[in-house]
């Protein structure tokens, strides 16, 4: 068996648009962002271990409404009228391949909306109440 790294994920902000703001773990009322699903299966095809985590992860409904607006999307993205069946199962090799830890996994690397690199150098209180994520 070979070794995969990871690639983590955030759902809100990275790959569900997340437009309408916090609606509940169990509530996902926007589409994904755009690229977010081809991405995603790029890391795939790339044989990365996709890990999606999120602060819903570890709330009751959360994971079932990730995973089903994963599922959703990528049908939606991935397959057309004329998809063959052979690509149909190649879609469902990707979807069971995504984990959804409910504690943040060790990755190689981590993509989220609300976070910065830390290059040695902290933060000062007026970068943090300035930072705004890449949709505001």
């Amino acid at each position: 068996m070979s070794f995969k790294r990871t690639v983590c994920l955030d759902f809100d902000g990275v790959i569900h648009s997340y437009t309408s703001g916090w609606q509940g773990a169990d509530v996902v009322s926007d589409g994904p962002v755009p690229g977010a699903i081809f991405a995603m299966y790029g890391y795939h095809l790339a044989n990365f271990e996709i890990a999606v985590f999120s602060s819903r992860s570890n709330q009751f409904g959360g994971v079932a409404a990730m995973k089903s607006a994963i599922r959703n999307w990528s049908m939606d993205a991935l397959r057309g009228e004329n998809t063959p069946n052979y690509l149909l199962s190649q879609v469902e090799d990707f979807l069971n391949a995504i984990k959804y830890p409910t504690d943040k996994p060790a990755a190689w690397i981590t993509q989220d909306d609300r976070a910065v690199q830390f290059k040695g150098t902290f933060l000062t209180v007026e970068e943090i109440n300035d930072f705004k994520p890449w949709y505001k």
